[in-house]
């Protein structure tokens, strides 16, 4: 899951004083394996210190650490695609390790963002990398569905 999909939900479309089931939903998914979400999400998300910070700090050992395969993953995505690595530098750091994290699984893991869909390599989005490479990308509102969230009624 990349950073986008968790500021999004969090700040615009799914407040947690307003549907707090879709984050007990995400801690229960994160914590059964079925979701899997990078440290270098978390290390995006914690430079805004917020309240979604909060949030991501009390299950900090929710996200995944990195290891040797995803470092592997890692270096040959970025000498695929040099502009991702560029980018992976500032803003969009957690990027590469989001798309490479989804490689280390078999079968790889839909990767889960909000960015929009882009064909230039010039300026590589995660759908584009995931298309390049083969994987599936999704938005937030297509993991709930697909992680099975139901408003409770």
């Amino acid at each position: 899951m990349d950073t986008s999909s968790l500021v999004n939900s969090w700040n615009r479309l799914y407040q947690i004083d307003m549907i707090p089931s879709i984050w007990d939903h995400m801690e229960a998914v994160l914590a059964e394996g079925r979701a899997v979400v990078t440290q270098q999400v978390y290390e995006e998300i914690e430079k805004k210190d917020d309240a979604l910070f909060a949030w991501c700090k009390e299950r900090k050992a929710l996200f995944t650490a990195i290891d040797e395969v995803h470092i592997e993953l890692l270096a040959g995505l970025m000498e695929r695609y040099p502009r991702i690595a560029a980018a992976g530098a500032g803003r969009n750091f957690a990027d590469p390790w989001v798309v490479s994290l989804a490689q280390c699984y078999d079968p790889a893991c839909c990767v889960v963002t909000e960015e929009g869909t882009s064909r230039n390599p010039n300026s590589p989005k995660i759908p584009f990398i995931c298309n390049q490479e083969g994987l599936r990308s999704c938005s937030f509102n297509t993991f709930l569905r697909e992680t099975g969230w139901r408003e409770r009624g």
